[in-house]
């Protein structure tokens, strides 16, 4: 069974879930400044020290649990940014409970990243929905294009804000009618953040209170029996602001709750709010660059058709007599290949990604040698027509360097595959260098590509077959093929974890498709 802790789930997408938003002239002309949205929603966004109150409640269809925590947030401590949880019961002792609190912390990791990004609105959606006096209220959506793929799902969200003269009171976000998304193993049918604000002794206006409710099923989080479905809700409220010279500016409005004892939240949970990589990713983020989370694992399958044409042959050391009798001019192999592979990435800085492949190599060839007058007139046919399977073992590893401008972008891709042939004795490497560029469309989480595949591989073919007399058979085969081809693809991102390429490959000796999934983490 559950234990109450659980319950925290809502801070995974809510309480410190949602970024704000600089709305423009609709709020500038009420002399407020439109960077102080920012401030609002994310509330780690501030440059207060806070401490909140949080109950939450999680209805599950047979039962409902229950949570109280104090959050701690100080933005300027000697050693930078202290972000602690206190939760009124001892640590959990379940699997699930201690789930919630790692996916927990991830939440709160990635609110700091927050801080750091020009998150905007789409200038398009904004317009005063009414207005009474010095009081409007005003509607906005987040523009697709400044949102990180961990919180893309905020553009299904539309945004009102209310404002009295130059204050803000409330912003409530609202998820599009009928729409859905996944996020952090859940599949989100509803969501609405409500806030309310309150201006602290030293006119900086915080958040006060908050509601945040959510209705989710669990795919794969797993904390929830059988993947059920659940119902969170969160009500916050602000306890005190002090700041940066420790003064208190905590707001009139802002007080303890009736019941609650402060001494009873003895279990602290410190969050690690800064990961280690990638290296400089903080300051890359404030420069207003995204990249994808750190650590991806993906399936990888090519299709590939190969055509390589042979330019000697040389059997135990013997070329010319070989060569008297078969004549490498015309003579070649068509190879379909299919190769399901594995892939693991890291990027240790945000311009730099690393990976590692290995897989299989399941190929069928069509081979063709064609006979010199010798050959024909002891016997042989002009063509030798045969086909053959190869079956491989691939593994290998490469980079790939990337930049970007606005929505365009570029990268160049090198690799190292080594194929081993263990029937036929062989063991081959191919080189491959890859420079595309691209075009990002936000409002899809969707990249275009196109560029090209320089494609390197030995140029001979050297093994060793055993013969049923005990000899050994020593072959040396030369090898060519056409190096560039034409390289087009896309890449599409899945909720905040999951993402999808296609890439096709055309060229004059080489033509192949290659569909990878992949989870990042």
């Amino acid at each position: 069974m559950l234990k109450k802790h659980f319950a925290a789930l809502v801070l995974l997408l809510g309480i410190l879930g949602a970024p704000a938003t600089a709305i423009g002239d609709a709020l500038t002309e009420r002399g407020i400044d439109p960077s102080a949205i920012e401030l609002m929603v994310s509330e780690l966004s501030t440059d207060l020290s806070y401490t909140r109150f949080a109950e939450i409640e999680v209805n599950t269809e047979s039962e409902i649990y229950k949570d109280r925590l104090l959050i701690e947030f100080d933005p300027s401590t000697p050693a930078g940014i202290d972000l602690v949880l206190r939760f009124e019961d001892a640590a959990p002792t379940t699997a699930s409970p201690r789930r919630f609190r790692s996916v927990l912390e991830n939440r709160m990791r990635l609110q700091h990243q927050i801080r750091t990004l020009q998150i905007g609105y789409d200038p398009d959606t904004v317009a005063v929905e009414s207005t009474n006096g010095d009081k409007a209220v005003i509607r906005f959506r987040y523009t697709p294009f400044a949102l990180p793929q961990d919180i893309a799902w905020m553009r299904f969200l539309q945004g009102r804000i209310w404002v009295d003269g130059d204050r803000v009171e409330r912003i409530l976000l609202e998820l599009d009618d009928g729409r859905a998304f996944l996020h952090d193993g859940t599949r989100v049918t509803d969501y609405t953040m409500d806030v309310r604000f309150s201006r602290a002794a030293n006119g900086t206006d915080v958040i006060q209170d908050t509601v945040n409710t959510i209705v989710a099923r669990d795919l794969f989080l797993g904390v929830v029996p059988g993947g059920g479905r659940f119902v969170t809700t969160t009500r916050s409220t602000a306890i005190s602001y002090t700041d940066a010279d420790g003064n208190d500016v905590t707001p009139r409005a802002a007080a303890i709750p009736a019941g609650v004892d402060l001494g009873a939240f003895d279990t602290p949970v410190r969050v690690n709010i800064d990961r280690t990589f990638p290296i400089w990713g903080r300051q890359a983020r404030a420069a207003g660059y995204e990249f994808p989370k750190p650590f991806g694992i993906s399936l990888m399958y090519t299709d590939l058709s190969t055509m390589l044409d042979f330019t000697s042959f040389e059997i135990n050391g013997e070329r010319a007599l070989i060569e008297a009798i078969f004549d490498p001019n015309g003579s070649g192999i068509d190879i379909d290949t299919n190769m399901p592979q594995i892939r693991v990435d890291w990027f240790p800085v945000p311009f730099l990604n690393l990976m590692a492949l290995f897989g299989e190599l399941d190929a069928r060839g069509d081979l063709k040698i064609r006979t010199t007058g010798l050959g024909q007139l002891v016997g042989l046919p002009d063509v030798i027509d045969a086909k053959i399977d190869i079956d491989s073992f691939v593994y290998g590893g490469g980079a790939t360097l990337g930049a970007g401008w606005r929505n365009y972008f570029a990268s160049v891709t090198g690799t190292a595959m080594t194929t081993v042939t263990e029937d036929a004795g062989t063991e081959s490497t191919a080189y491959t260098i890859t420079p595309q560029v691209g075009y990002y469309f936000p409002r899809h989480r969707l990249r275009l590509m196109v560029g090209a595949e320089w494609l390197k591989l030995e140029n001979e073919m050297v093994g060793n077959i055993s013969l049923p007399d005990g000899d050994d058979l020593d072959f040396r085969i030369g090898l060519e093929h056409e190096e560039w081809s034409a390289r087009a693809g896309l890449y599409k991102q899945f909720g905040n974890n999951m993402e999808l390429t296609l890439t096709g490959t055309y060229g004059d000796t080489r033509k192949g498709v290659t569909a990878m999934l992949g989870y990042r983490f």
